[in-house]
């Protein structure tokens, strides 16, 4: 039997294809006739599994960062496997599910998108290097590895198909999509090795260091620049079961970025021997006694090459949510998990409650464990002010809207959709 109004209906609500987070496109549902939507995204998230709220708004603006600040972080940390990420996504996106030009049943979608993301794992003794210097140290041989840090600049250039099957109650959709990447910049330090050993009575320094550092060609990094290029799939399923039932399954950024324009990488794989920097008069000196300690730093112990940087994988997700209509178009209840191939990401598991509070008005409120950071409670406001047109504002971390010492993670998203 042929879909009917009340079909499309039941399945439009919970439209997710080509999503990568487990925000909803809430108002669909009210204009079955409407086929085809612009929409704007842009949606910010940092995160840590132990660095608080608190240290990471006080470094961000600049702010002093006091000694208790700094013994409120590292009395949480791990002494291995502390995590930091951010993933910042803006897109602009053409949808219309139902294209005869196409086909049957076909639709596509186009969209532009610029992705930025940071991803580290570091020891809490490089953190507490770092913030109270060597000096606690004194007298002891210590690891300071293994060590990672990464950030990716670059946009994405998709184009997306999307074929529909409808039947009396149900509603399934198949999309798949491929992207032209450009790759702008990248920064990367990896250390599996960073043994530091302090004289006990401080006059040197030995460190024992495996290290590399990439950077791509610093004279292309402005915005569009091109250091790199890749492509990327997307795959999604988006089904209604009946007016209940409502399943989301997607793969997105299974790709590559190749660095193909040269850039500029260093290696230290030695024992380093630091007896300190001697200046003879703090008063006339010009800097150059530190600048000199660089140059020896270079000319002794650090190897490097303007070289081609190779490939690299993106960050991966995986999302699946299963979504329940206690009473439809009034109330949901939704439960997923979101994966991100990233070290600083664990796998999100979610809940989330929706309401209609009225037919224009949307609200959600959703408790989770993983992602950037460990516990997230998010919310969800939307409202449509004319029609077909909505907006939405959302943050995953409440509790990081207030500095605080408990919370480990900051996020927010706004989504601007016309549909007609």
């Amino acid at each position: 039997m042929r879909w009917t109004d009340k079909g499309l209906l039941v399945g439009l609500p919970m439209f997710f294809l080509f999503s990568n987070s487990n925000v909803m496109n809430y108002f669909h549902f009210k204009y079955p006739t409407h086929h085809r939507q612009i929409q704007f995204h842009t949606q910010a998230q940092l995160g840590s599994n132990a660095i608080h709220t608190s240290f990471i708004n006080t470094f961000l603006t600049g702010n002093f960062i006091d000694n208790s600040m700094k013994a409120s972080v590292s009395d949480k940390l791990m002494s291995s496997n502390n995590t930091f990420g951010f993933d910042w996504n803006t897109e602009l996106s053409f949808t219309n599910y139902s294209d005869t030009l196409l086909g049957k049943d076909w639709g596509y979608q186009l969209a532009i998108s610029n992705r930025i993301y940071g991803d580290f794992a570091f020891e809490k003794n490089l953190f507490d290097l770092a913030f109270y210097g060597n000096k606690p140290f004194q007298g002891q041989n210590v690891s300071l590895a293994p060590a990672h840090g990464e950030i990716i600049f670059y946009q994405q250039f998709k184009l997306g198909f999307i074929k529909s099957f409808y039947a009396e109650q149900e509603h399934h959709r198949f999309g798949f999509a491929f992207s032209f990447l450009n790759g702008n910049n990248r920064m990367m330090f990896d250390s599996g090795r960073m043994n530091m050993n302090t004289d006990s009575a401080g006059n040197f320094v030995d460190i024992d260091a495996q290290i590399s550092l990439l950077r791509t060609n610093p004279d292309y990094s402005y915005f569009l620049s091109n250091n790199g290029s890749g492509l990327a799939v997307d795959l999604a399923y988006d089904g209604c079961i009946n007016n209940r039932h409502n399943i989301h399954i997607s793969l997105n950024d299974l790709g590559f970025i190749g660095w193909t324009r040269p850039g500029q990488t260093a290696e230290i794989d030695s024992i380093i021997h630091f007896t300190g920097v001697q200046i003879n008069n703090i008063v006339t000196s010009d800097g150059n006694e530190f600048q000199n300690f660089v140059d020896s730093l270079d000319d002794k112990y650090v190897r490097t090459k303007t070289e081609t940087l190779g490939a690299m994988m993106l960050p991966m997700n995986i999302n699946f949510n299963y979504t329940y209509a206690i009473k439809p178009e009034k109330i949901y209840l939704q439960g997923g998990i979101q994966t991100k191939k990233m070290r600083s990401f664990y796998p999100l598991i979610y809940a989330k409650g929706i309401f209609y509070p009225q037919k224009n008005i949307v609200l959600s409120a959703m408790f989770g464990y993983g992602g950037f950071s460990r516990f997230n409670f998010g919310i969800d406001f939307g409202v449509e002010f004319a029609k077909g047109y909505s907006l939405l504002v959302y943050t995953k971390n409440v509790e990081g809207v207030i500095p605080n010492t408990f919370g480990t993670g900051i996020s927010a998203g706004f989504r601007f959709n016309k549909s007609f």
